[in-house]
């Protein structure tokens, strides 16, 4: 069964201080080179907020 929590459809945003800005772009589990490219942008700019941080 497919709904809105799928997963299927995928959304991101950043978050600094009290202002989230989101993303315009969706992405779909059909293009997984983009997702993943998406998700590991995620987890360097964290790596890159907590190095900057201490």
């Amino acid at each position: 069964m497919e709904g809105p929590n799928s997963g299927k459809l995928w959304e991101f945003g950043q978050l600094v201080g009290d202002a989230f800005t989101r993303n315009t772009t969706s992405v779909t589990m059909d293009n997984l080179p983009v997702l993943f490219g998406a998700i590991d942008a995620v987890f360097k700019a964290s790596t890159e907020a907590q190095s900057e941080t201490g």
